[in-house]
């Protein structure tokens, strides 16, 4: 990496330590530059004029180098989904530089700091903030060929929560389900799965939460982890970050802020031919909907968080687990179809 930095790019590195690690197998580093070059580092195809969503002129300070194996993480569909994102003004880094070889990106550097840091002090500020760029995301989808992202498909739905059952239940409680609770988990499954696909669907960065929005002093927020992007229900992104896994909202709080997200999307939807389905959604639904989308997220992150504990010897998530199950907990008495499986599982999930 270091050798692609300075002798194929020519940067004169002073200094290069760990940026952050995710729950995938790309390692991010960043790079303080000795003497930062004059002028662009950007090639002509790649320039912020032809991306989209930048303030990037010259080559800053510091840079972020994404070391993903190609062999696990191809860098195929994170070039692709950057382009879509910064295309609609949505502020995905720049990218200065690729080795697609040998699976190296060098980005623009959105500093250390990201929402989770900030939200108890600043949190009527960042929401708004995130919840446009939720609804430019969204309506991207109406602009754009449908083909350009994949579905979020009801089997893939379903496999998610299984998730929950192979390494929550198994592993992590070391757990055997009895009759009763396959067929409750079966019923509920099922019915999360429905409840998703029935929604509009529109484009879903599949992990907007605050550790995933970095505060920034322009164009702010900036947009990270956004390689898994698909096509999916209209509320996903919305219980990722209203029901964040690293920070708890007070219900009011979220309903204020789904009140928020509909009022700018009913008129931001009103002016897209497209799109005009959206504007026309209850209120009622739109909390039923998000509810259930979040419970089906929620179910797939307690199996994500274990498995990332047992078999990628990442420990730290694990220590998230009993937010998520509040979460789990508080949402399935609202509902009589979920008290099912409240009565079968509440003491596994205490």
């Amino acid at each position: 990496m270091l050798n692609w930095l300075s002798n194929d790019i020519k940067l004169d590195i002073e200094k290069c330590e760990p940026a952050s690690e995710d729950a995938s197998f790309r390692r991010y580093f960043r790079v303080t530059l000795r003497n930062p070059p004059r002028g662009s580092l950007i090639p002509k195809a790649l320039s912020p004029k032809s991306q989209g969503a930048s303030h990037v002129e010259q080559t800053p300070d510091s840079l972020i180098v994404m070391d993903a194996p190609p062999e696990k993480e191809p860098l195929d569909t994170f070039l692709k989904t950057t382009r879509l994102l910064r295309t609609h003004n949505i502020n995905a880094p720049h990218i200065y530089a690729k080795n697609i070889a040998q699976g190296f990106l060098l980005l623009e550097d959105f500093g250390s700091v990201n929402y989770v840091d900030k939200l108890h002090c600043n949190a009527t500020e960042l929401y708004p903030l995130a919840i446009d760029t939720i609804v430019l995301l969204q309506l991207a989808c109406f602009k754009t060929p449908q083909s350009e992202l994949p579905t979020y498909s009801a089997q893939k739905l379903d496999d998610e929560m299984q998730l929950f059952e192979d390494w929550y239940l198994s592993v992590h409680l070391k757990h055997k389900m009895t009759a009763t609770q396959l067929k409750a988990w079966a019923e509920l499954r099922a019915h999360l799965v429905r409840q998703c696909v029935q929604q509009p669907q529109v484009w879903v960065h599949r992990d907007y939460h605050s550790r995933n929005l970095m505060v920034l002093d322009k164009n702010s927020p900036g947009v990270i982890d956004y390689q898994d992007m698909v096509i999916g229900p209209l509320t996903y992104d919305l219980a990722s970050i209203f029901k964040d896994c690293y920070i708890e909202w007070p219900r009011t709080q979220q309903l204020e802020w789904l009140q928020n997200y509909q009022q700018k999307l009913r008129h931001a939807a009103g002016e897209i031919e497209q799109a005009t389905e959206l504007s026309n959604i209850d209120f009622d639904q739109l909390v039923k909907w998000y509810d259930m989308t979040a419970l089906q997220r929620h179910i797939k992150v307690l199996g994500i968080f274990c498995r990332l504990n047992y078999r990628d010897n990442k420990p730290n998530y694990i220590n998230d687990l009993p937010m998520v199950k509040r979460y789990v907990l508080e949402v399935l008495p609202r509902y009589p179809q979920l008290r099912t499986f409240l009565n079968e599982f509440s003491s596994l999930l205490n």
